[in-house]
């Protein structure tokens, strides 16, 4: 494999590679990849190579913390979340998935700021301890009903998807909005065949994938040559080689 992918660079007459181009010339799908060198940068690292340049890396929690402070600063006042999700350069999943919750990404910011001289020291007794810390009361879960997801008051959906199904029918809510018209759902893999809109009032067939996180999509050990793309509630699978749209960043990014 690491031959292969030095062969396609040299091919390409670079030194970096998307996984895209490497399954797409080598008909080699991402789930070896993950199992033998762990992911794709990773990989490409093995074989001397860089990632594609327009490749997702992760964001250091200092650049995080510098964008809160550039919003408070035009806000003057520290952002809510509310604030924070409208105006960040970066989706206020970036955050939760980081932090866990915000009050725990407003602890760090703020502690932040007082070591950067950003914030007197004062502000951080007014700063609440995340929920997590104020409380010690965990309760046991009943097996005898659902377990709800956090509240979202989504149109007719009170609480966030817990499961795929979940996400199936958010999905249904959405569709049109992101352009789609649904010709099929089945049980089988792919779970979704629809058509999405092009420019020019053009459109196309696309084969969808559905699961609660992307990275449930390698553990049903599904070929990614067999869909377009994956809708999900949580996007947790950084390497992955196709289109995800992810629900729950655009519900974010659509609250005031």
């Amino acid at each position: 494999m690491i031959q292969r992918v030095k062969g396609l660079a040299q091919e390409l007459h670079r030194n970096y590679l998307s996984l895209q181009e490497f399954t797409k010339h080598t008909g080699i799908s991402y789930r070896p990849i993950h199992r033998l060198f762990g992911d794709w940068t990773l990989f490409l690292s093995a074989a001397g190579l860089r990632p594609h340049p327009n490749q997702k890396t992760k964001i250091p929690d200092e650049e995080l913390f510098r964008d809160f402070f550039r919003i408070a600063k035009d806000l003057g006042h520290l952002p809510s979340y509310q604030e924070l999700a409208q105006h960040a350069r970066y989706s206020i999943g970036v955050y939760e998935r980081r932090f866990k919750m915000f009050s725990k990404f407003r602890q760090h910011v703020v502690l932040y700021g007082i070591d950067q001289g950003l914030v007197k020291p004062d502000v951080l007794a007014s700063v609440p301890e995340p929920a997590s810390d104020r409380t010690s009361h965990v309760y046991d879960q009943l097996n005898d009903r659902p377990v709800l997801g956090e509240a979202i008051e989504f149109r007719g959906l009170q609480h966030s998807p817990v499961n795929e199904l979940g996400v199936v029918f958010l999905f249904g809510m959405l569709a049109e909005e992101f352009g789609f018209v649904i010709e099929s759902v089945q049980a089988g893999f792919p779970d979704c065949e629809g058509k999405r809109r092009l420019k020019k009032n053009r459109w196309q067939r696309v084969r969808i994938e559905f699961e609660y996180r992307s990275s449930n999509f390698l553990q049903h050990r599904h070929d990614p040559s067999g869909c377009d793309l994956i809708v999900c509630w949580l996007h947790d699978w950084r390497d992955c080689p196709l289109e995800v749209i992810c629900l729950r960043d655009f519900l974010r990014k659509g609250k005031p």
